[in-house]
């Protein structure tokens, strides 16, 4: 079987990073020691996301394809006739040209799910396997935050926890957390200030203050929402009865990809400013959401990176009256939030319909 001495998809802008909308110009490299023959040479250009995990014996996955887009470079389409063609020994060029959709979005990637743009060359070979390379595509999807509505202004959210001991009621543990504004780029500072109520008879035992992503993975049976943790301070305790201050704490915002995954159905990501009590080991910890958005465009007018320092006493809350996890953006209402269900066996996931958002960009 004759195979290439080289076959590779060379993209001529040499950029790293593209943006919905951009032209993919490029072109397949193939050298050949010997002739070989084919049905034809094609180039793949296609978009997807994807997400899979287990609970227990039963697997949920779930797969979006955003688009795909076939270009025969040599040949022709081997789906329509039996004949064959040939290329000599030597090196060949195929010139190659796809334009992403305007309506995309951005690259992911984790263990349970991601979101892939991907060129993928292939030689159709008769009766045989076919040869393929692959060249992967980053895009990122551009959100300038001085087109969002009220970025500058500060956001928090509040919400308490009952605890028991020995079956008695031991009383509640209240939270609060606020940060300085709503719209951030990676690398601004977020300034926290947060407040707890220890009203029960147990201690806690430290707090913290953490940047945290927050990822939602979609099928048509099940959600699955992670919490996962990317910046961290640590707080001091709380004892019985007593309350806690966190005043001008500091979190930059990580280099991370941009918020949302709006024009994907099947994969969500958001992220928050999260104030933890951490508590006894058998207790499950009081966990409260000041949300935020993570743009690519900064805000103007930023003076540095603490501007809009403070201003706690007129923040917005969002309230839940078990600390869960709130609805990203929502900006708090009369009635509050529904709670969403805990899964008390694993306290990082909760399991809800998070569609909607009171965030919107384009």
């Amino acid at each position: 079987m004759v195979k290439p001495r080289k076959f590779k998809i060379i993209l001529h802008d040499g950029k790293r990073v593209y943006s919905p909308g951009d032209d993919i110009t490029g072109h397949l490299e193939l050298q050949l020691d010997k002739e070989m023959t084919m049905k034809e040479v094609h180039v793949e250009f296609a978009g997807k996301a994807f997400v899979s995990w287990n609970e227990g014996k039963h697997n949920y996955s779930e797969t979006e394809d955003f688009f795909s887009e076939t270009t025969i470079v040599h040949g022709q389409d081997s789906s329509a006739t039996s004949d064959q063609v040939s290329l000599p020994a030597g090196d060949h060029r195929f010139n190659f040209q796809f334009q992403l959709p305007p309506l995309l979005a951005s690259s992911y990637e984790d263990k349970m799910g991601y979101i892939r743009y991907y060129l993928k060359a292939r030689i159709v070979k008769p009766w045989r396997i076919d040869i393929k390379t692959t060249h992967f595509l980053e895009v990122w999807n551009t959100i300038n935050l001085n087109h969002l509505n009220n970025m500058m202004l500060p956001i928090g959210g509040e919400g308490s926890k009952s605890l028991c001991c020995c079956c008695c009621a031991s009383g509640a543990i209240e939270g609060e957390v606020h940060i300085n504004r709503r719209g951030f780029v990676p690398g601004e500072k977020i300034v926290v200030n947060a407040t707890v109520e220890n009203h029960s008879s147990s201690k806690v035992r430290h707090t913290s203050i953490e940047f945290v992503k927050i990822v939602t993975y979609v099928t048509r049976k099940r959600q699955n929402t992670v919490v996962k943790s990317l910046a961290k301070e640590m707080g001091p305790s709380c004892k019985p009865r007593d309350s806690l201050n966190l005043n001008n704490v500091e979190l930059r915002v990580p280099s991370v990809r941009p918020t949302g995954t709006r024009h994907c159905n099947v994969l969500r990501i958001h992220y928050a400013v999260m104030l933890e009590t951490h508590l006894r080991r058998c207790a499950i910890n009081l966990r409260v959401f000041a949300p935020l958005l993570v743009g690519t465009i900064p805000l103007a007018g930023v003076v540095g990176d603490n501007s809009a320092t403070g201003g706690a006493n007129q923040t917005p809350t969002t309230k839940n009256a078990t600390g869960a996890l709130p609805p990203p953006y929502a900006v708090a209402t009369s009635g509050g939030f529904d709670n969403p269900l805990n899964r008390t066996d694993k306290p990082t996931s909760t399991y809800y319909d998070w569609n909607q958002s009171a965030f919107t960009y384009s």
